[in-house]
């Protein structure tokens, strides 16, 4: 039998001022009973945890008394507001309790940092900052022109996506690359005009400093065994044939 909404309870256990307050009544208006457990004491807390079936959280080890969750039978659904999961000690988590993260939520706010970020490295910011600082004026030293530049973005999310809309107004061109599971067409030099499909099946977390390359494994469907070691293609990844790869 469903569970009666008046009956379902939902534990908030961050701070919550009035707009917050607000925002968490009009969503579950008529769905669920809210709780704010900060302002509880910690038996307070581990109660209104036993009575509830979801928890919304910025930070659970810092919020949920220690042994609650298993205490919370149930509790079956976490709610982060934090974007990341990092942060979260998943052997302190029971299998039975799905913990989401708020992924993406704060995109605009991040790609506004790695902005920043890229200027003061393109610039040269910190250098000249200190040679400002011991009385010295190099004015030779170029610096890097974002225009016409080549944005190599690994991991084509919500940061990602925002952060080349960025990039592109400063007239740079995008490489983006998910980490694994992306689409790509692969064409052969030593076969001209065969195509082969394919997606991303692994890609490395560092960049070579030498070649400024990274390695990326492509898993290519080829059923007809066309395709020998030594062969070089022109990868296209996503939706822009212009932005492609070339490797063995």
């Amino acid at each position: 039998m469903a569970q009666d909404t008046q009956d379902r309870l939902v534990a908030v256990s961050y701070p919550v001022d009035e707009e917050y307050a607000r925002i968490n009544s009009e969503v579950l208006a008529g769905q669920a009973e809210i709780v704010n457990t900060h302002e509880l004491d910690e038996a307070g807390r581990r109660a209104a945890l036993a009575r509830a079936d979801a928890v919304l959280s910025w930070t659970l080890a810092r919020e949920i008394p220690p042994g609650a969750l298993d205490d919370a039978s149930r509790l079956g659904f976490g709610q982060l507001l934090a974007a990341g999961v990092d942060a979260v000690d998943f052997t302190a988590v029971p299998e039975r309790l799905m913990v989401s993260s708020n992924a993406g939520a704060y995109a605009p706010e991040m790609s506004e940092h790695v902005m920043a970020m890229v200027l003061s490295l393109a610039k040269r910011l910190p250098q000249r900052h200190a040679d400002m600082a011991a009385g010295r004026f190099d004015k030779w030293t170029p610096a890097l022109v974002l225009d016409g530049a080549v944005c190599g973005i690994l991991g084509y999310g919500g940061i990602g996506v925002a952060v080349a809309r960025h990039m592109r107004h400063f007239g740079s061109k995008i490489y983006a690359i998910t980490r694994t599971g992306q689409s790509c067409e692969a064409q052969l030099f030593a076969l001209p005009g065969k195509k082969f499909g394919g997606h991303v099946e692994k890609m490395s977390p560092t960049v070579s400093s030498e070649r400024r390359a990274m390695r990326v494994l492509f898993h290519l469907s080829d059923p007809q065994e066309h395709l020998k070691p030594g062969m070089y293609a022109e990868v296209g990844l996503g939706t822009d044939p212009r932005e492609a790869l070339l490797g063995p």
